[in-house]
């Protein structure tokens, strides 16, 4: 696939000592002072997160009923499909053997711009509509409607899976798919970033749950900490994650916030960082 680069401006409590959240991210992080406000000063650096929060209706994460295959009016022999919410059929091609790369540009660092500038677009919206169609607000469908914005075909794109109605895990499987994955420390302005763990998605009070949270990589420092764009319970906000330290909060010298929380337990001794939950980033455009 040809894209042609375009200038843009753009859980529940799962045991008694864990809150897991999942898409909708962490609703409380008790005295963390990198989260004072809807406004999210990081207390590590003074930057403006967000522009501001918007209000989320608590529902969690892509946690949509299965796809029924049953005959509907609507789709006549199909199924809703639960991330592009249009009818799909099972006749449809098999997915391609993977392959080298993720999605051809004629230049890379601007269709990977346009994703980020459309990523950031999406702050503040009480709906993610592109082109006529709506993406559900959670971190899937954010992640589904920056890549729409840049001009991603996904009804192409994504697979056909009638019997997983998580966004997450089909935004890793067409990046599979793909040849988009790796696990550099190091990513690309632009990539997904996938992590585990983030929600008891299966409901068994445990923390065993993969590929549970997506968001796209905004900016990457010179000390590797990595800027990320993502939807959670809150609103869209930005955190960071630092593959070099993993489990370091802030660098002892600076202060400077390394991993934000993702995953929120009683207290944050239970608790876990984006470093610790990183499960693998994709590279869209090259």
């Amino acid at each position: 696939m040809e894209h042609q680069s375009k200038n843009v401006f753009a859980a529940p409590l799962a045991a008694a000592f864990l809150a897991f959240t999942g898409c909708a991210g962490p609703s409380q992080l008790g005295g963390d002072p990198g989260f004072r406000s809807v406004l999210l000063q990081d207390a590590g650096s003074g930057e403006s997160l967000v522009a501001r929060s918007s209000s989320g209706d608590g529902a969690g994460g892509f946690r949509l009923q299965p796809p029924s295959r049953k005959l509907d009016s609507q789709c006549q022999l199909g199924f809703r499909h639960p991330v592009l919410n249009r009818c799909e059929y099972l006749e449809r091609a098999p997915a391609p053997e993977p392959t080298s790369g993720g999605v051809r540009c004629s230049e890379p660092a601007s269709c990977r711009e346009s994703l980020v500038a459309h990523a950031r677009g999406l702050q503040g919206r009480d709906r993610y509509r592109v082109g006529g169609r709506e993406f559900p607000r959670d971190c899937a469908g954010f992640t589904l409607a920056a890549l729409a914005g840049a001009g991603l075909d996904l009804e192409a794109l994504l697979p056909v899976d009638p019997e997983d109605p998580s966004g997450v895990s089909l935004l890793h499987r067409m990046a599979s798919q793909r040849g988009m994955l790796h696990r550099s420390r190091v990513p690309q302005v632009g990539d997904l970033v996938f992590f585990d763990h983030t929600w008891d998605r299966n409901r068994n009070g445990r923390a065993d749950d993969a590929l549970t949270h997506v968001g796209i990589v905004e900016r990457v420092d010179p000390d590797g900490t990595i800027t990320f764009l993502h939807r959670v319970k809150r609103g869209e906000l930005r955190y960071r994650m630092n593959l070099f330290h993993p489990a370091l909060r802030r660098e002892p010298k600076t202060g400077k916030v390394l991993n934000h929380y993702l995953r929120v337990g009683a207290d944050h001794g239970s608790g876990r960082l984006t470093g610790q939950l990183f499960h693998d980033f994709a590279t869209v455009f090259r």
